[in-house]
């Protein structure tokens, strides 16, 4: 899927040069929405809450001209895996598409990105919570020390309340920093449970146009969040490859089981550090004057996403002494690359 497959045309918001930016800021409603500055068809820039509110701090009065945010540029051909990378980056999750030549065509936004997202697995983030008595001042320390944007309200056992968000949280700029957020909160916040399908709680969000989802229990105690970025992190997550391994023992070897766990060991931690695409392990055995084994030789080879391919012997008496040897001198020379 590429930028060109899910190309939005109608229903962009847009804003002239001299509008005011809260003329702007009215038409969006979450912290990574974006207006769309044109002239004469022409495409200026974005304008973005997350970045006149939260990393700036404009005048409402302020025209838009002068506070505008130049949004990454897709091309027809970006795939969606960079699309949803970008929008991470950015922080804004409506980015234009543009020909070579420079000319607009319309936008991607992360509801049509996020409908080809299936047979995802996400992780719910660890939540902070709070009670509904603390002051707007408290809220954005807490926030802000956390590193959220979101703050999860809960009762004196612990039951789900509601939520506050940064962007709710930013329509409070005018009043005293003692001021409670109680008027900012959001009740009858959208909830899932951990074993419902993450897809079909996905598409729950896309419908319902919310950006995140609270999983809870059977008590109805929040217990996790689930929201629009950490989708889109899956999605720009590239698949894994699996590297090819190659595996040869001697005909009639009798400790294969003992030979893989001791391999497993390495295996784990250099899959997990070295992006290998490939990897032959080979044991010999020498033979004495009477046909009996005196010796192994370990030879291993890695081939690894740089196009660079690693050789490691080890030789012993005994066929561990073999395998740990070259198994050391492999990572050592993994870890040079």
């Amino acid at each position: 899927m590429i930028a060109a497959d899910l190309l939005k045309t109608d229903g962009v918001l847009t804003a002239k040069p001299d509008d005011s930016l809260a003329s702007a800021l009215a038409q969006m409603h979450s912290s990574h929405d974006a207006v769309f500055v044109t002239e004469k068809n022409q495409l200026l820039g974005a304008i973005s809450p997350y970045h006149v509110l939260y990393r700036s701090h404009f005048p409402a009065a302020t025209k838009v001209k002068n506070c505008l945010f130049l949004a990454p540029k897709l091309k027809p051909d970006t795939k969606a895996e960079t699309i949803a990378r970008l929008m991470l980056e950015a922080k804004v999750y409506f980015l234009p598409v543009v020909t070579d030549k420079g000319k607009w065509l319309g936008v991607v936004s992360y509801r049509r990105l996020l409908r080809q997202l299936t047979g995802f697995k996400v992780k719910p983030k660890p939540l902070v919570k709070i009670k509904d008595n603390i002051t707007i001042s408290q809220a954005r320390n807490l926030m802000k020390s956390s590193g959220v944007s979101r703050l999860i309200v809960v009762t004196g056992n612990d039951r789900l309340s509601g939520i506050l968000t940064r962007y709710d949280l930013s329509k409070s700029l005018g009043l005293p920093p003692s001021a409670p957020v109680k008027t900012y909160i959001k009740h009858g916040v959208a909830t899932f449970r951990q074993t419902d399908n993450p897809v079909t709680v996905l598409n729950q969000m896309l419908d319902k146009r919310i950006g995140s989802m609270i999983m809870i229990n059977q008590n109805y105690q929040p217990i996790g969040l689930l929201s629009v970025r950490d989708c889109l992190a899956a999605l720009a997550k590239p698949p894994v490859a699996l590297p090819t391994f190659n595996l040869k023992l001697p005909p009639g070897f009798p400790y294969t089981d003992r030979f893989l766990k001791l391999f497993n060991r390495y295996w784990k931690e250099w899959r997990r550090r070295f992006p290998l695409l490939k990897f032959d392990l080979k044991l010999n055995t020498h033979k004495n004057a009477v046909n009996a084994i005196s010796g192994y030789k370990v030879l291993l080879q890695a081939k690894s996403a740089h196009q660079k391919e690693v050789v490691a012997k080890g030789s012993g008496r005994s066929w561990k002494i073999a395998l740990q040897k070259g198994l050391a001198r492999l990572t050592r020379q993994l870890k040079k690359q």
